[in-house]
């Protein structure tokens, strides 16, 4: 196996896991977690490792997870049993957990230099070297099969608990589940983010991990309010953008993180703009359409008013309109237009209501008549 091979295998694997842990907390507003998490496994990571020193990996992924779920833990007893805030919370748990890592390291490990931009970026270069050899043979990088693992549990956990995982989401109350199964899925769910958290860690560092997990969701949400396309979705685009980005990154030579990074930030900017529902531009588009039929209706009640009046004619013009309704000639052109769109009037020299704009005048001056009239 190639190097790039390797480095996009094990890109694609990590953006896959960590792509369907994150719908969990981009749906439930908890993106920041992940945030949390990512920096506070390095205590974990210490801890692991010299505990299981024969398996330095395995205890390093053991004690991560564990850093992380006390991460979790920390944040919830704080927010519930002291009323601090959760954003207050995350902010308090991971930087101390982060730094005691930092001291663990220095103190228990003095030999190892902490390179603080291998923490926080990774150096996914780095996979194809640490291989997984058993019987004999090298299966490829280890961070790899950690990522399979991982999104194996993940897709597990999504069957089994798929419908109450999708009900939680959207209410976490649920008042009709039981308790301690909610409780159970609640802490199931919290291992998985963990899990996923360590395998990006160990991959492509702290930043690389909270953006792989957060912006993935957060574009397939503002592209689908459905539930299945966004749990779909969501690892499939981590996948897509991880691997288009660590092959980007070869030829330059650049960042391999930074370059995912940066691929993730133009899907997660072109969906903002240019997604059908929810995007900048479609709201724009909705914005001018609604404006275009407000100004419709007005032209179908002006024309409506001057009908059969000597000044039929003159008040049905084009010119004329820009200075009766003091509007600017694109205005007029887009009420016309819409007008004509909706079939309200029939476009001309001279501007004439059709049946269904004479009903719409009869319906929009009804009310001011009666009022008159009483």
């Amino acid at each position: 196996m190639s190097v790039l091979v390797a480095m996009v295998a094990t890109a694609v694997m990590i953006g896959l896991a960590t792509g369907l842990a994150g719908v969990w907390l981009v749906l439930r507003r908890q993106a920041m977690l992940a945030d949390a998490i990512s920096h506070a496994v390095l205590p974990g990571l210490v801890v692991g490792s010299l505990a299981l020193a024969f398996a330095p990996m395995l205890g390093g992924f053991i004690g991560a997870v564990a850093a992380g779920l006390a991460t979790v833990a920390g944040v919830e007893w704080l927010r519930h049993r002291r009323q601090v805030a959760a954003d207050a919370a995350i902010g308090f748990v991971f930087p101390v957990l982060f730094a005691l890592g930092v001291v663990l390291v220095s103190g228990l490990v003095p030999n190892v230099h902490l390179d603080a931009d291998a923490v926080l970026y990774g150096e996914l270069a780095l996979a194809p070297q640490t291989p997984l050899i058993f019987a004999g043979y090298e299966w490829g990088p280890e961070p790899l099969w950690v990522g399979a693992l991982v999104l194996l549990a993940n897709i597990a956990f999504a069957l089994k608990f798929g419908a109450e995982w999708r009900a939680m989401t959207f209410d976490p109350v649920q008042p009709a589940m039981d308790p301690r199964r909610r409780q159970v899925i609640e802490r199931v769910s919290l291992f998985v983010v963990a899990s996923s958290v360590v395998a990006a860690f160990s991959a492509v560092g702290a930043v690389m991990a909270v953006a792989l997990m957060v912006v993935p969701a957060a574009v397939m949400s503002l592209a689908s309010r459905r539930w299945a396309v966004v749990l779909v979705g969501a690892p499939l685009l981590g996948a897509a953008t991880a691997g288009v980005g660590t092959w980007v990154s070869w030829n330059p030579d650049w960042s391999p993180s930074g370059t995912i990074i940066l691929v993730l930030a133009v899907v997660f900017f072109g969906a903002l703009l240019f997604t059908p529902e929810s995007g900048i531009w479609a709201a724009a588009r909705r914005r001018l359409r609604q404006k275009g039929l407000v100004q419709g209706s007005a032209l179908v009640v002006h024309l409506a008013t001057h009908a059969n009046t000597e000044r039929e004619a003159y008040e049905s013009q084009w010119g004329h309109l820009i200075t009766e309704l003091g509007w600017k000639p694109a205005e007029a052109r887009r009420a016309v237009r819409a007008a004509v769109g909706q079939g309200w009037i029939m476009d001309g020299p001279q501007l004439r209501l059709t049946p269904d704009g004479q009903a719409l005048a009869e319906s929009l001056t009804m009310p001011a008549r009666r009022t008159i009239a009483s």
